[in-house]
């Protein structure tokens, strides 16, 4: 992370609420002459700074661990301490929605936005017994997979009558445990 003399750092983060307490400053022009702020899906935060394309980046810890020991890596990570995503007890933020219940599903859509949303969905999928095809797909895309591999009522309409959030605690309990 070299820094020409003059040149701003150039940052990427998520759009998404939990990520607001850190990125707000920036947004509204705190240390615009030190920082240009892009926002990113959280896979494309990672890739960009994988490939050098970024400076900083606001990352999942899973992503920081991939781009560290990958061959490809363009620069070397440091973590800034004291700076994180984080919450006490249960956070809602990943949703599967589908038209039977969880343990009944054969094939699950996943969003490539976020490798953790899918990891998380693949880890509480085998906590529980069940084994669906998982499909990655690209964000764009999900809504429109999703209706391709079962029927599911999104936008105005009104939600799938079962739908199953996985919660950071959830994740904790199964990946410890």
């Amino acid at each position: 992370m070299t820094r020409g003399r003059g040149r701003r750092l150039r940052l990427a983060a998520v759009s998404f609420l939990n990520a607001r307490p850190i990125t707000y400053g920036l947004e509204q022009g705190l240390g615009a002459d030190h920082f240009e702020l892009e926002f990113e899906l959280p896979s494309r935060c990672a890739a960009r700074l994988a490939q050098g394309d970024i400076d900083l980046a606001l990352l999942p810890t899973a992503a920081y661990r991939e781009i560290e020991t990958a061959e490809s890596a363009a620069t070397e990570l440091r973590a800034v301490p004291g700076i994180a995503i984080t919450s006490f007890g249960d956070v809602r933020t990943v949703l599967l929605v589908g038209d039977v219940p969880w343990s009944q599903m054969t094939h699950v859509a996943l969003d490539l936005a976020s490798r953790s949303s899918a990891a998380l969905v693949r880890l509480l999928s085998k906590e529980r017994g069940v084994e669906p095809s998982f499909v990655p797909v690209e964000h764009a895309r999900i809504e429109t997979a999703a209706r391709r591999i079962f029927p599911l009522r999104f936008g105005r309409q009104r939600l799938p009558a079962q739908a199953a959030y996985a919660s950071a605690s959830r994740y904790a309990m199964c990946t410890t445990g």
